[in-house]
């Protein structure tokens, strides 16, 4: 009982992970989303409804709950907001709640609208600080990759040439074309997986 309780600890934590990762992989486009309906004189409530309607992830369903929260809940935007910062840990997307709110107890006016675009420049270049330590893993990602490939492949089939004349090694053609054929495929799959979960959300999108 004890381990199926960590699992689920330890799978609900993953969950809660990948939820951060997209939630803040279309948080600066969401900003500058709503940015340019304020701008064109929207309403902050509206302008949020139709942000939220926009996004499909798992942003969307946060905006969306404190739109439903603001307009057919009567709850403040502060409220609201405060609630989704409870809901999700990204740091991001608690920093931008923040600065909404702080916006909209001071009022829309250019100034304010233009710190919403300095919040999106600050987040993509987060992003792109990520995007570039990844670069720098990818090349040893790379390298494991044409082992898997390449290299160990063709070491696999010298050992089994080697030993058929030398060593008295006995492997059937069949086997040793089933591990060429499915093994080492296997191999490759799992490490390209293994890149794809390693790499940033926003870059995937």
């Amino acid at each position: 009982m004890g381990r199926v309780r960590k699992t689920g600890k330890v799978w609900g934590a993953v969950l809660k992970k990948r939820e951060n990762e997209e939630i803040e992989a279309e948080l600066p486009f969401a900003l500058m989303h709503l940015r340019t309906r304020l701008s064109l004189g929207e309403q902050f409530e509206s302008a949020l409804r139709a942000v939220a309607g926009s996004l499909h992830g798992s942003l969307g369903r946060e905006l969306l709950r404190v739109s439903v929260e603001i307009e057919k809940n009567g709850a403040s935007v502060s409220e609201a907001f405060l609630h989704a910062i409870e809901r999700v840990s990204s740091l991001q997307f608690r920093r931008a709640c923040s600065h909404l709110v702080g916006l909209y107890e001071q009022g829309f006016s250019k100034d304010t609208l233009n710190s919403i675009k300095s919040l999106h420049r600050d987040l993509l270049a987060e992003q792109r600080a990520r995007l570039k330590d990844f670069s720098g893993k990818m090349v040893v990602y790379s390298l494991v990759f044409v082992a898997f490939s390449t290299v160990m492949p063709a070491l696999f089939l010298a050992f089994i040439l080697v030993g058929s004349m030398f060593l008295d090694l006995s492997i059937s053609p069949a086997s040793a074309f089933a591990v060429v054929i499915l093994v080492f495929p296997c191999l490759d799959l799992a490490v390209l997986l293994y890149i794809r979960e390693k790499t940033p959300l926003f870059a995937r999108l």
